[in-house]
């Protein structure tokens, strides 16, 4: 059934999604290096973080160009049509607004030191969640939806607030 279809996907996703922090904590080695050659902390990390993204672009950007070629999709790739050139322009914006956390993630996550992978992810992925949900909901995507749908989002987001804070109070505190 496509529920059994979805819920794999889900699980899928999950754990793949989270390689992404192991190939961060891979990378520490390319962060002291770049620190042995001169680069500040801030800067340190983003050879790390360019690095294990760069093997998810060859990943999707093979899987695309195979799709595109099996498919002989690739004349819809023109500027003809009304709207188009927006669309390039929030892809790129988009693009732009997934890598910013990714790149904030890594000059914080060198900061805090040993735990700063561990800390900085769940973090990340929260905030990407709740301001995700805001943006959709800002920019209409949630218009359609029952209004059992909007509580379930709603409530997501306050548990996802809820352990955040529970998660890191003693930081706070202390």
């Amino acid at each position: 059934s496509s529920l059994v279809k979805g819920l794999i996907i889900v699980v899928l996703s999950g754990i793949l999604s989270s390689l992404l922090n192991v190939g961060f904590e891979a990378a520490i080695p390319i962060i002291e290096n770049a620190k042995k050659l001169g680069a500040t902390d801030a800067a340190s990390s983003i050879p790390a973080r360019a690095t294990v993204v760069f093997g998810g672009l060859l990943m999707n950007a093979g899987y695309a160009v195979f799709l595109l070629c099996r498919n002989k999709t690739w004349s819809d790739f023109k500027f003809r049509e009304e709207g188009s050139l927006k669309s390039f322009v929030w892809a790129v914006i988009t693009g732009f607004l997934w890598f910013l956390p990714l790149g904030l993630s890594g000059i914080v996550s060198v900061s805090i030191g040993e735990l700063g992978n561990v800390i900085t992810w769940p973090v990340m992925l929260s905030l990407s969640l709740i301001f995700g949900n805001i943006w959709g909901y800002l920019t209409g995507e949630w218009k359609n939806t029952k209004h059992s749908f909007m509580l379930m989002i709603l409530a997501s987001l306050v548990l996802i607030v809820a352990c955040m804070i529970l998660t890191f109070k003693d930081s706070f505190i202390n």
